[in-house]
Order: C-alpha cells, then sequence, then structure tokens
C-alpha cells in the first residue's frame, strides 16, 4: 500500500521527467541538424540537393557571393563539399542553404600563392592576378571577347608578332617604290 501511494505521488513527476528528457533529445537533434556538412549531389534547376550521409536535403538554395543589383552566378558542382545551415531547425532541411566553395580533395586550390588570387574555370579557363607585381593573366583558350563601345590601353599593346608601337613604326617608315617616279612615304602618320 505504502508502494502505491509512493508511485501515485510520484507519477506526475515521473511523467514531467520523461517530458522533458523527450524535449531535450528534440533540442539536441535540431541542434546536430542546425549545420551538417555533406556534398553537392545534384543541381536542380537554381537549387541543389546535398548528400548528408545517406540523407538527401530536398532541392534547397545555395549561397552566392553577391545576389543584390550586382549578381554573381556560379553553379556549385557534383561532389563539392558544402555546409547546410538550417536555419528552421527542422528535421527536414526544408528551411536550409547551402554555403559551398569548400576545398576539397575532388576540388583542392588552384594555388598554394597566398600572392595569387586565382579563379580557375573548369579545365581550361583562368584568371590569375598577382598581388605582388599587378599583373592579370587570363588563360581563355576558346578566346575573349568584348562587347564594349572602345577598349583603351594606357601601355602598351602586342600580339603574337609585334607591339602597337612597333607597328607604327613600320608604317609611318614605309614607302611605296612603284611607279615612276618612286612614290614616297605617307603623308599621314599612324
Amino acid at each position: 500500500m505504502l508502494e502505491q501511494y509512493i508511485e501515485q505521488k510520484l507519477a506526475p513527476l515521473i511523467d514531467r521527467l520523461a517530458e522533458l528528457e523527450e524535449q531535450l533529445e528534440s533540442g539536441a537533434r535540431r541542434g546536430r541538424n542546425a549545420i551538417q556538412m555533406g556534398t553537392v549531389a545534384k543541381v536542380v534547376g537554381q537549387r541543389v540537393v546535398i548528400a548528408i550521409g545517406k540523407a538527401r536535403t530536398p532541392p534547397i538554395k545555395w549561397f552566392a557571393c553577391a545576389a543584390g543589383d550586382v549578381i554573381e552566378c556560379r553553379y556549385p558542382s557534383v561532389g563539392e563539399l558544402a555546409l547546410v545551415l538550417n536555419y528552421g531547425s527542422g528535421d527536414r532541411n526544408t528551411s536550409s542553404i547551402a554555403l559551398v566553395g569548400i576545398p576539397s580533395d575532388q576540388f583542392p586550390l588552384p594555388s598554394a600563392d597566398q600572392n595569387k588570387v586565382v579563379r580557375k574555370i573548369g579545365d581550361l579557363g583562368m584568371e590569375e592576378w598577382d598581388k605582388k607585381t599587378g599583373k592579370l593573366t587570363v588563360t581563355a583558350p576558346g578566346g575573349v571577347e568584348f562587347v564594349t563601345s572602345g577598349v583603351h590601353s594606357t601601355g602598351e599593346l602586342s600580339d603574337a608578332t609585334r607591339s602597337m608601337s612597333e607597328d607604327r613604326e613600320i608604317y609611318n617608315g614605309h614607302d611605296h617604290p612603284h611607279g615612276e617616279p618612286t612614290v614616297g612615304k605617307p603623308n599621314q602618320k599612324q
């Protein structure tokens, strides 16, 4: 009888402890789901699906460097590392965003030189700024196209043959040895 009495008096306390234990576990699960590391499993339109272990997020947005009146667009690559921030702290990652751009063994940094700012684009393209010298090197085997009203340089321009100033010297110094009498040098300088 005393046992039943004690059980009866402790029952609400035991129920409340079970409730608190469930709340703690739920909070711990939400905390574990708040920030998770995964890899891009696929790109779906303008969203990505991230593999976190055996689980997959629904298609979620990814972080871009700029998305206002200046927009920078770069679609993540399948296999790229992603940090998933679950700002809704739900279990299903529906309120999540993927932070991509984390170097990995599959996608290592293209330079170990801290003075280089490098943007590697696929297997062919690259932009490389040298912070010490100020030199920009652009690798574009498919060519470079400027859609602009003009291009101005304050320095020398050259191609695989010679510089613009060397070309001007040739033009300005040439004559026309044809005809009778020989035609002289050009009247206008280039």
